[in-house]
């Protein structure tokens, strides 16, 4: 290909090499931005949440959300977490299927990544993944702190089984509930140090 010469999708890139930026604002800005979203534009794949830790460190948000016990205080059901084998875990989850959780954490502290793999019928079966990203809130927010974001991917088992997919459209309300629970858990505990 030579060097002025586009490619199919280079040509249909929205970018200042194909738009004026005048153009790319009128044209694309301004009508892609609305006041409200439908369920299924924010939620369909994925299912974001987020905070902010005020006064609480990376290193103390970070060791307490990468300790799969402590989901026992954070979560809204999920209880008497047991070791099964290997960093795998076990509880009990009213909010399952089966009255059952199996749950294993990857906490990457280099990274600022947890990454929570569940499912409810055996700990072979971890097919539902979330992922939470913390992030220095000097930085990101200019206030002391530290800022979360966690996600939970819809997998396409959900989508093919109905008893699942009440239970994910309320997924969004339900983290909401456990994110608030984190914030005042971590700002009670590790806020306060200054």
């Amino acid at each position: 290909m030579k060097p002025d010469e586009k490619s199919s999708v280079q040509k249909k890139l929205i970018n200042v090499e194909n738009y004026p930026f005048g153009e790319i604002f009128e044209k694309f800005l301004i009508t892609g931005a609305k006041d409200t979203y439908t369920h299924d534009e924010l939620f369909s794949r994925f299912v974001p949440v987020y905070t902010f830790f005020e006064n609480v460190s990376l290193k103390d948000a970070f060791q307490y959300l990468a300790k799969t016990e402590n989901m026992a205080e954070w979560t809204m059901s999920m209880r008497n977490l047991k070791h099964v084998k290997g960093d795998i875990y076990s509880g009990e989850e009213a909010a399952t299927p089966t009255g059952k959780v199996f749950i294993r954490t990857v906490g990457n502290e280099a990274a600022r990544t947890i990454e929570w793999y569940a499912g409810h019928e055996s700990p072979d079966d971890l097919w539902i993944y979330y992922q939470g990203l913390l992030a220095d809130a000097q930085i990101a927010l200019g206030k002391k702190g530290t800022t979360f974001f966690w996600t939970n991917y819809v997998h396409e088992r959900v989508r093919k089984d109905r008893a699942l997919v009440m239970g994910f459209k309320l997924m969004r309300s339900a983290h909401m509930i456990e994110i608030t629970n984190m914030k005042m858990i971590l700002e009670d505990r590790y806020g306060k140090k200054r």
